[in-house]
């Protein structure tokens, strides 16, 4: 490793670049770790960054947060950051520490800030060291929370990871063990970055730092104490596997135990549980060591579980949105258009399953990007009954009503899927958008928007027997149609004159809208739609607005704006024969009298209006 860039030692803050950037370098006098002494306090002090103590902001009437014997632990604040005072009452604990942090400062210990200078606390203090504050706590307390019980995998495996290097930093670098390695000597920090601490008493092991001999050291206690080390990290990997803290100590009946409902109520990947098996194997020749612990786990964590993929079970991986292994499952020749089978013998294609999961967009962009995925087939769709009756999904109506609609929507229309097609009701993408978003206009216009950059045709009628085009299924359909419809009309985009079943967009409006009478306005007033024209059953829109109770505003609009109320037309036939619009008021029970004044040869009498 290439050492950090030449500083004098003046210009160095105390908390030095290289600290924070280089593993196995000093942050003072910019040498390899591996020169420094061994246990003599005094020299190693002489490698920690001195911080002095007017820098930190504490109260010093605030209880200690822990007390014992050895040590003191304080929160504080410096350089407007939380941090961890530790004062040490034994100098030979200060000395163990001291070395233990500085040597690796970076990756998974817990960081050492510096060393406070002009201590007066007192010659029973033997000094003071400023460390990290991990947001989150100790990993113990961490596994009882939320978050870690609704946490993927990936996650669990990359703590894991974290934690046996960390351990691996201990047997390797510094050649020394941990001798207390639980849960609770393990801190998460706010990033979820794990932190070691509370190393015991561990011996060197036999290949210690040059100052010690090989008659110093008992050999086979240093192996006992590594493989310890090692059953203690499978106790942490069970822990985190099962979601739950062992408070008590756990003995070989715990483990078989804990191990057997790990399997079996998670769908954890069978190579963790046998790696944590054989972390509690008592025979050494047996037992994992910390180089395949550390690649096990790397694995799981990158290559997020590919062994349930082994299985060809790509539908449960799109199930736990597991883009990374989908993308497995295509480069290892996978079909995209595979379909996965239920009891009925139906058939539902993988992109029918993308399109229904709630986020799919990342899904949709894996497959697509794929070699393999160019060749599936965007416009599958998925028939299905239950009982007698039988439902048909399409991906594009899919994930409208997922939660990222626009992202995933844009994905399937740059890669072919039809959005001129209809649900199994024959109604259009447009209805689907309207009936999604419900009142939610700025959605609305902006998933508008984007059909409109992939030239949808707003004009062509749906397959219901309605036969609307856009204007009409929004008119009928959205809550408040005004917005969408003046959008599409001013992009040039939607015809005003298209005709549905009802008739123009004005007959849509009166006979289906209530409390619109700002887009009866803008079609009358701005758009210059006949009040009177006909459908194609010859009514108008004056008469299909009597037609529907409480369209009150409506009526008297189109009767100011010269709607004729006394044109007679072919009523339903429950109605009986032909009819004017005042006897079909009072059959529908609509007063309408306010409205307008009659003439002499027409007496409300006539109608049963009274």
């Amino acid at each position: 490793m290439e050492p950090p860039p030449d500083q004098p030692l003046e210009d160095r803050s105390p908390i030095c670049e290289a600290l924070k950037e280089c593993v196995g370098w000093c942050a003072v006098c910019n040498q390899p770790t591996s020169n420094l002494p061994f246990g003599d306090l005094a020299a190693i002090t002489k490698h920690v960054p001195r911080i002095p103590r007017t820098e930190l902001i504490l109260n010093e009437n605030d209880p200690p947060v822990w007390t014992s014997e050895a040590c003191e632990i304080r929160k504080t604040f410096w350089n407007d950051k939380e941090v961890v005072l530790k004062k040490y009452f034994n100098k030979d604990r200060l000395a163990e520490d001291t070395q233990i942090y500085t040597w690796h400062q970076d990756i998974y210990v817990l960081k050492l800030y510096g060393i406070v200078i002009e201590d007066n606390d007192g010659a029973d203090v033997a000094g003071t060291l400023v460390f990290q504050y991990a947001e989150k706590g100790n990993l113990r307390d961490f596994i009882g929370t939320e978050e870690v019980r609704s946490m993927a995998f990936q996650d669990i495996a990359r703590i894991g990871y974290e934690i046996a290097n960390g351990l691996d930093f201990l047997h390797t670098f510094l050649n020394r063990t941990h001798g207390a390695l639980t849960s609770e000597n393990i801190l998460i920090d706010c990033h979820g970055k794990v932190n070691m601490i509370g190393f015991g008493r561990g011996q060197p092991s036999e290949t210690s730092a040059p100052s010690q001999t090989a008659n110093d050291r008992d050999v086979e206690s240093i192996r006992t104490a590594k493989q310890q080390d090692i059953y203690d990290l499978g106790v942490v990997l069970l822990e985190l596997g099962v979601r739950e803290s062992f408070r008590e100590s756990i003995d070989k009946v715990k483990v078989t135990q804990a191990l057997e409902h790990l399997k079996k109520a998670t769908k954890t990947p069978p190579r963790y549980t046998d790696l944590i098996a054989r972390c509690f194997s008592t025979d050494l020749r047996h037992q994992s060591s910390i180089w395949d612990i550390i690649d096990t786990l790397n694995t799981l964590y990158h290559a997020d579980n590919l062994d349930a993929l082994k299985s060809d079970n790509v539908f449960d991986a799109v199930r736990a949105g597991n883009v990374a292994a989908l993308e497995w499952f295509l480069s290892q020749g996978g079909d995209p258009n595979s379909e996965e089978f239920d009891e009925s013998g139906s058939g539902k294609p993988l992109i029918c399953l993308i399109c229904e999961q709630p986020r799919p967009a990342a899904l949709l962009s894996a497959l697509f990007q794929s070699q393999k995925g160019k060749n599936c087939n965007v416009n599958a769709r998925h028939t299905f009954h239950v009982g007698r009756r039988f439902y048909i999904n399409c991906p594009i109506f899919q994930v409208i009503r997922g939660e990222e609609p626009y992202r995933s929507l844009e994905v399937l229309s740059k890669n072919g899927a039809n959005l001129d097609t209809t649900d199994k009701r024959g109604r259009s993408i447009v209805h689907a958008i309207c009936e999604r978003f419900k009142s939610d206009t700025a959605s609305v216009v902006q998933m508008l928007d984007l059909l409109i950059q992939h030239r949808y045709n707003f004009d062509q009628p749906n397959d219901n027997g309605l036969r609307e085009p856009a204007l009409h299924e929004i008119a009928h359909y959205y809550p408040a149609p005004l917005e969408p419809m003046r959008f599409l009309v001013s992009k040039g985009a939607a015809d005003i004159h298209t005709q549905s079943w009802h008739g123009t967009v004005l007959h849509t409006i009166a006979h289906y809208c209530e409390r619109s009478l700002d887009v009866a306005k803008w079609l009358v007033d701005d758009q210059k739609l006949d009040v009177n024209a006909p459908n194609q059953e010859k009514m108008k829109p004056l008469q299909l607005a009597v037609m529907r109770r409480g369209q009150m505003e409506i009526v008297k609009f189109l009767i100011s704006k010269g709607a004729s109320v006394f044109d007679r037309f072919q009523s339903f036939a429950k109605l009986g024969g032909r009819t004017d619009v005042l006897s079909l008021a009072a059959k529908k029970g609509t007063c309408i009298l306010p409205t307008f004044s009659f003439g002499r040869e027409k007496q409300p009498s006539t109608y049963g209006l009274h």
